[in-house]
């Protein structure tokens, strides 16, 4: 069954998480010669499943997204993008992320958190539970269910370009669906919301 996931522009973030996360469980993919096999979630499904999600994403953040306005008019709202993902590939990738979290628990795997310091960015101060933080945060939106709101949105954009001045009704919409998204990305952050001064 497909989920349809509403976007919003985070300059590339959620497909970055999800190629560091493609990485990290291609590491722990076992060699032919290994006889013990990938610990529990972070097999070779989950590795394809988490590479469908993320083309479909960037492919979907390729397009050029409509020029939205207020219903009345009057000023530009944030882009919105949409994608159909499989659910049962939403479902494998957190399932993964999920493995790896317990990983960094007291007596956790050892071998999954050594991989995981491995994508630390210390350019950033990151440390591990920040990769898997991060990681939550965008499984959070792609795993938001979707609602007739979202429906409403894709049917009316999908295929549009230029500029689109939406109705009240799907001004009321819009303000729904990308407030979820938001607050999902942004962890419900009230400054960083402030970016954000149209929701």
């Amino acid at each position: 069954m497909g989920r349809l996931v509403a976007l919003v522009d985070t300059g590339g973030v959620l497909a970055a998480d999800l190629g560091r996360l493609e990485q990290m469980l291609s590491c722990l993919q076992p060699d032919e010669e290994d006889v013990e096999p990938a610990p529990l979630g972070l097999g070779a499904p989950a590795v394809t499943a988490v590479g469908r999600i993320r083309r479909a994403i960037v492919a979907a953040e390729k397009g050029s997204p409509v020029q939205l306005l207020h219903s009345g008019g009057t000023f530009e709202l944030i882009p919105l993008r949409f994608v159909l993902l499989d659910d049962g590939d939403v479902e494998v990738v957190g399932v993964a992320a999920a493995g790896l979290a317990v990983a960094l628990l007291p007596g956790g795997d050892e071998v999954v958190a050594a991989v995981i310091t491995e994508f630390v960015d210390g350019h950033r101060g990151e440390q591990p539970g920040d990769v898997v933080a991060n990681l939550v945060r965008t499984l959070s939106v792609i795993g938001l269910p979707s609602d007739s709101d979202t429906w409403l949105l894709a049917a009316r954009l999908t295929g549009l370009s230029g500029r689109v001045v939406l109705g009240v009704g799907e001004q009321g919409a819009y303000e729904r669906v990308t407030g979820r998204v938001l607050a999902m990305f942004h962890m419900t952050d009230p400054v960083a919301r402030l970016l954000y001064p149209n929701q």
